[in-house]
């Protein structure tokens, strides 16, 4: 194989040579300093020779003429890199000293393989000057282009002075008109070097004042030797700290310090006033996990509230059977077997009343953390979320391979996960797809550098992808305030992003929002990874109607509901039409050519809400009258946008069935 040596100072431009080289076939050894590399030569006699015009140690002319005077590489083609605009005459020099070939830089890379070629067909003419070097005239007109190239280089360093000075007095008038206090101080001495504009103002010292000061005169008297403590420890520059410091007034505030060292000694610092956020910060906690727990109710309700309707109405009717036995006076060994049965009934009466005591319950937990692994906290949290979520969202939750634990609290994690679940089912009211996915991932310092208050190093990524409507970049702006919100007024607090920022910085970690208007949603937790080893409705009064001759169409996607609604219209007098979801409704009553007189639906199902079928109902029967049945109580409808419709809460028995059908169908329109 080819043998070639690559001599040039610039990183980059010897990468390039030593990449094209290897894919022309050659063996590359490589060098920044000129005498570094004309010790390979006589080394290695390689069959090219790649060197750059001005290195350190000696330059290409002074290396190129040595290997034309050593007999062993005196054939050796080399080929002279250079930035020079000054071409023709580079080239003519280069002839002097036997080297045939120059490309300028920065030049395409078949240019180069293309003089490569060259180079090898063809092998250098010696003269003798080529051999035992350049005469007078030469050294004079090498000198001339390196004071060219010099005088250029100078002229280089003056606009990059200028540059830095411009930049230095950018970032002097960004550090003074900072809105968070800022400071730098002495490591050694602690004593201010310079502060900000914010810090006088919320500090109460005048910027004198504070150069005759150092930092432990900020700091309470009983601080002062744990920050003497930790003042050199690595930990205080890796991630923010908190801290009290004292104003002038005396007064005691709450501050986040963020802090680098700058060289020389010297150590900047930012401090975040937060006494006032700490206050708010259970508040909002408080406010948005009762909302996040509302949520988690309303879906245990759902379903519980199913299950308790059908043990409520197959109880009623087989009462109802046992009380017709007991008065007919030949049934009397069956009065034990009813009081067994009203027993029942009460038990279930009395699950009916605890879930909608779920629907307003919440409570603080103290905040624990500890080692977690988000692939067990996202398995057993979805179960809860694809009830929370409802039937219209397909929930798809994608476990992590072999993450790393993250020290978090579980219930915030779980809060951050069902916040983050609630506002993508609020995005999706037709129903979409919400993925749940979580990774290792390694932040580089690059990634960092954009995010002030992440820091390089081992984090979970846990992401949450929908398919809503998605946010355009004037609503990205706000979406981390608190109280902002996009839901109409009433549905929502605002709190709910504002918290998981909160909780995720909090636990030292970050979190991105990238979203597109009409593409959904995606927002993405950075939590750092740790070594430590993982713990383990009002009540309607029934009313006795007379037997009844209506149509009522009956939705429901439950079996047994459905077959408990119909047999209890039907049983009264209504002729009754049943379907098991809204498709299949809207079919139905396209092919009944008489009238329908009331729709009783579902409010969550899959394929078609409620609130949608009742919609496409009455585009064709304007007249139909709807009810609306759910077992997430009243308040918790208004969040599908028909907070104003009659709405029957499950469970129901008999009697309140029949009252409100009765009211629906008899109410003026």
């Amino acid at each position: 194989m080819l043998r070639a040596v690559v001599v040039d100072d610039t990183a980059a431009d010897r990468l390039l040579a030593e990449t094209l080289l290897k894919h022309a076939g050659y063996a590359v050894t490589a060098c920044s300093d000129g005498e570094d590399g004309l010790e390979l030569i006589k080394r290695d006699t390689p069959d090219l020779i790649v060197v750059d015009v001005v290195t350190p140690g000696i330059d290409g002319y002074d290396l190129a003429r040595a290997v034309r005077g050593n007999p062993g590489t005196a054939a050796t083609p080399i080929i002279l890199q250079t930035a020079y605009y000054l071409e023709e005459e580079v080239r003519r020099l280069a002839a002097q000293i036997g080297v045939a070939h120059v490309i300028i830089k920065p030049f395409e890379p078949q240019d180069f393989l293309d003089i490569v070629a060259s180079a090898h067909e063809q092998k250098p003419a010696l003269n003798g000057t080529a051999r035992g070097g350049a005469g007078t005239a030469f050294n004079a007109e090498h000198m001339r282009l390196v004071s060219t190239k010099l005088h250029e280089k100078v002229q280089e360093l003056e606009v990059a002075r200028g540059e830095f000075q411009a930049t230095a007095s950018g970032y002097r008038q960004l550090f003074r008109v900072h809105p968070e206090p800022m400071w730098v101080f002495n490591v050694e001495t602690l004593r201010f070097l310079e502060v900000n504009d914010a810090a006088v103002r919320r500090y109460g010292y005048s910027r004198n004042e504070f150069l005759a000061m150092t930092i432990k005169d900020i700091h309470r008297p009983e601080d002062v030797q744990a920050l003497l403590e930790t003042l050199h420890s690595p930990s205080t520059l890796e991630q923010p700290s908190s801290a009290f410091h004292r104003t002038k007034d005396g007064s005691v505030i709450e501050v986040q310090i963020s802090t680098r060292d700058i060289g020389h000694g010297s150590r900047y610092v930012m401090a975040q006033d937060v006494t006032e956020k700490k206050k708010y910060q259970q508040q909002l906690q408080q406010a948005q996990r009762m909302e996040s727990l509302g949520q988690l109710a309303g879906g245990v309700a759902h379903d519980f509230n199913n299950l308790l309707g059908v043990i409520l109405n197959f109880s009623w009717f087989v009462k109802a059977n046992l009380i017709a036995e007991v008065e007919s006076g030949s049934g009397e060994r069956w009065r034990p077997v009813l009081k067994d049965m009203e027993r029942i009934e009460r038990a279930a009466e009395n699950a009916a009343r605890l879930t909608h005591q779920l629907l307003a319950f919440a409570r603080v937990d103290v905040v624990q953390p500890r080692a977690m692994d988000i692939n067990a906290v996202v398995a057993e949290t979805a179960p809860m979320l694809r009830r929370t979520l409802g039937e219209h969202i397909n929930l798809v939750a994608v476990a992590g391979p072999d993450l790393w634990p993250v020290m978090i609290d579980a219930g915030q994690l779980s809060q951050v996960l069902t916040n983050l679940a609630v506002n993508s089912r609020d995005a999706m009211p037709k129903g979409g797809k919400l993925t749940i996915d979580a990774a290792n991932v390694e932040v580089d310092l690059a990634y960092a550098a954009a995010r002030p208050t992440l820091k390089p190093g081992r984090y979970v990524r846990l992401r949450v992808t929908d398919t809503g409507a998605g946010m355009d970049k004037k609503t990205l702006e706000h979406v981390f305030e608190p109280f902002f919100t996009t839901k109409p007024r009433g549905q929502g607090t605002g709190l709910g992003l504002a918290t998981i920022y909160g909780i995720v910085t909090q636990a030292g970690g970050n979190i991105d929002v990238y979203s597109e208007p009409g593409l959904g949603t995606r927002v993405s937790v950075l939590l750092p990874a740790t070594d430590q080893a993982m713990s383990a409705a009002v009540e309607v009064m029934p009313i006795t109607a007379a037997r009844a001759s209506e149509t009522v169409l009956v939705v429901e996607d439950s079996d047994d509901l459905r077959e408990i609604v119909e047999r209890i219209l039907s049983g009264n007098g209504y002729h009754v039409m049943v379907a098991p979801n809204g498709p299949a409704a809207i079919d139905l009553a396209r092919d009944h050519d008489g009238h329908i007189d009331l729709l009783l639906t579902d409010v969550i199902m899959p394929h078609m809400q409620g609130n949608d079928l009742a919609a496409r109902m009455i585009e064709s029967r304007p007249d139909i009258r709807v009810l609306y049945m759910s077992g997430f109580a009243q308040p918790a409808f208004g969040t599908t946008g028909k907070p104003d419709l009659v709405l029957l809460d499950k469970p129901f028995n008999e009697p309140t069935l029949l009252a409100r059908v009765r009211q629906t169908l008899e109410a003026r329109p």
